[in-house]
């Protein structure tokens, strides 16, 4: 994995997909990774009296809101993109879900849009009775072995667990694959394994504050991608999606993924092995730099993005030429 998402040139030749027989053994390997993670994650609970049932309730009850936003998100795409049919507007701006997989990616994104903005409205209602966010240090006081927590963080890592643990899922069998999909899969996969082995170390407090970095930031990434796919973009779009890429790539992206990440990163690195030695382990601090990577690589992604638009080109066609799905036969 650590390959895999680090190494630029490796990557590259990911992307070629099915020409490339290795490829795709990076993909079966990461897919056995996920349900390895998962099965491990399954027998820690077994233990628990009454949390399988709890993480059974909260994994259908995800899958089952995901399918309503998703649905929802259909139908009302499909009337706004109707009705952005219209000899006023570019042609290429015309009907922007028209397609199969310009709709297939619209609703993918809404129902992760309604994922993250409900989690960070969660971890914000946890945050607000403590100073973990502001001193992460905090966090690990007591450390660890010793804290006791409530039912509502409790609840609220079984849900992220099956949050993640369906995306990952939607990820490698549901949704259209981008052309960073082995990155997405390997963020996934490493997410899994963090969220899991903090629950089972009893890191809850800490680990939160890991998900509020990427739950809040892709708020912003998920607007950001959901008005490109409607193509509400220069005058006739009142630039909306010129200001929502400037927003994740200039203010959110930088603020959370960079330096707030890497706060916490520092956090678990150092001062938390001096003041918890026996409960420190390296493992999730490595698979933390890991996503600081893929943080890192996805910005120069955006990077290149914005320089195509700066020179004059289509933001619609920069995302996709960089990152979206480009197959021609679906559309």
């Amino acid at each position: 994995v650590c390959v895999c998402v680090c190494v630029r040139p490796v990557l590259k030749g990911c992307r070629r997909g099915s020409e490339m027989g290795w490829a795709k053994n990076v993909d079966h390997v990461l897919g056995v990774a996920l349900v390895l993670l998962t099965a491990r994650f399954i027998r820690c609970i077994l233990q628990e009296e009454g949390t399988i049932q709890i993480f059974g309730v909260c994994f259908i009850g995800t899958v089952i809101a995901i399918h309503l936003c998703s649905w929802t998100a259909g139908t009302v795409g499909t009337a706004i993109s109707k009705w952005r049919d219209r000899e006023d507007l570019p042609k290429e701006c015309r009907n922007p879900l028209g397609t199969k997989v310009a709709l297939k990616k619209w609703k993918d994104q809404s129902w992760q849009l309604c994922i993250h903005v409900s989690m960070s409205l969660y971890e914000a209602y946890l945050l607000s009775d403590n100073n973990w966010w502001a001193d992460p240090m905090s966090s690990y006081d007591p450390c660890p072995p010793e804290q006791v927590h409530s039912d509502a963080i409790r609840i609220f890592y079984l849900v992220q667990l099956a949050i993640w643990m369906w995306t990952a899922f939607s990820c490698k069998w549901l949704e259209e694959r981008r052309k960073d999909y082995l990155e997405m899969m390997a963020h996934h996969v490493v997410t899994v394994a963090l969220v899991s082995n903090s629950y089972v170390e009893n890191q809850l407090r800490f680990g939160m504050l890991i998900l509020v970095v990427h739950d809040v930031s892709d708020v912003f990434l998920d607007i950001m991608k959901m008005a490109n796919y409607l193509k509400i973009e220069g005058y006739h779009g009142f630039y909306v999606t010129e200001i929502a890429f400037v927003f994740n790539t200039y203010v959110s992206w930088p603020f959370l993924r960079f330096y707030k990440f890497v706060t916490l990163i520092y956090t678990v690195m150092i001062p938390y092995k001096a003041l918890c030695p026996h409960a420190a382990q390296d493992g999730g601090s490595y698979f933390l730099c890991v996503l600081l990577c893929l943080h890192i690589h996805w910005w120069t992604i955006l990077q290149r993005i914005a320089l195509k638009i700066i020179r004059g080109g289509d933001p619609s066609q920069a995302g996709d030429e960089e990152y979206e799905v480009v197959d021609k036969k679906k559309q």
